[in-house]
């Protein structure tokens, strides 16, 4: 869009990026650089102290653990975590605010003072939660009840670190937050709209979708490495097809006993009936996707404490015979049962 630098030596900290379109359209971009997990994790430190912070197996994220929380203490985590993470969102939107205040004052034909923030790197910078931090710090006012960021008229949040499938193909975030006075800008808004489609263009040969996508839908994207651990594998399939995400919490906990059972079938010494290899593999792949389900749902491990109605349930799903179904029953007796 015939951009001008403005990166001129001994005046970066003070200058915008670029002058684009004769003047029309001036640009700040900031890339949210630091890794905030440490930052995340030191504000959970506490609360994972306590007696009524759940157990649970492998990773699960801020959303699943926040779910066995109790709501007062659930609420009050949340918006520490979320004050936290946008601490660099704040800090980027302020200072971006000064260089185009500063850089446009006085200047006639500016019709759009862009800021785009970029994230290359972090899965915690999700489109949802960088667009409800911008969204409520470009509606903070000042004492006078005026923008307090009166220099940015809109905000452009670019990342490749989060996707989603949209109209059958894999589909990046192009997240657009208006100031206060940029709905009555027509020019600003035609500007926006031409950005977004020329990134679209550029960054994937392709034109950028007519439909808005569901913003919560966005995942975080991982990279492959070359070799991968079975069960690595086991997860990342399921996460591509899970098939348990329609089933009630009831069902997983029912599938989860009933792998138990077969567990104890596959694994004891000296079994009534050995279960072929290929269902021992079977098992332990299944066993990986439960895993995957549990931290997805928040599902810990006092809810799979088991109880007689549902080892009974789960034996009478083993259909090997009577006699491994007695030996189940046997088995679960010096089980700790509710």
């Amino acid at each position: 869009m015939s951009g001008l630098s403005l990166d001129l030596d001994g005046d970066k900290e003070t200058r915008p990026d670029y002058e684009c379109l004769g003047g029309a359209l001036v640009v700040e971009i900031k890339s949210l650089e630091g890794d905030p997990s440490e930052r995340l994790e030191n504000v959970v430190a506490p609360a994972k102290e306590r007696e009524n912070w759940p157990k649970f197996f492998g990773e699960w994220s801020s959303q699943a653990v926040l779910k066995n929380l109790p709501e007062d203490e659930r609420e009050a985590l949340r918006k520490r975590l979320f004050d936290r993470l946008a601490r660099a969102i704040v800090s980027h939107i302020k200072k971006a605010n000064s260089q185009l205040t500063h850089f446009c004052k006085g200047r006639s034909g500016v019709h759009l003072r862009l800021l785009v923030l970029i994230n290359e790197d972090f899965m915690e910078y999700d489109p949802n939660a960088v667009g409800f931090a911008v969204q409520r710090e470009l509606r903070r006012t000042d004492a006078r009840g005026l923008p307090k960021y009166a220099g940015i008229d809109a905000v452009l949040y670019l990342t490749e670190r989060h996707a989603t499938q949209a109209q059958g193909r894999v589909t990046f975030p192009i997240l657009v937050v208006h100031g206060p006075t940029v709905a009555q800008n027509r020019v600003a808004l035609e500007l926006i709209r031409r950005i977004a489609e020329r990134w679209a263009k550029w960054s994937s040969g392709m034109e950028a979708l007519k439909t808005p996508a569901d913003i919560e839908g966005f995942v975080p994207v991982t990279e492959n490495p070359k070799r991968l651990r079975r069960q690595d594998v086991w997860a990342r399939d399921y996460k591509h097809r899970p098939y348990m995400r329609k089933w009630s919490d009831e069902e997983v906990i029912g599938f989860w006993d009933f792998t138990s059972l077969m567990s104890l079938l596959a694994f004891h010494v000296d079994p009534p009936k050995r279960l072929p290899q290929e269902s021992v593999t079977e098992l332990m792949e299944k066993t990986t996707h439960l895993m995957q389900e549990f931290a997805h749902r928040g599902i810990a491990l006092d809810r799979l404490k088991p109880t007689k109605e549902r080892n009974e349930a789960a034996i009478g799903k083993v259909a090997l015979g009577p006699a491994v179904q007695e030996w189940l029953r046997k088995q679960v007796e010096h089980m700790k049962q509710e």
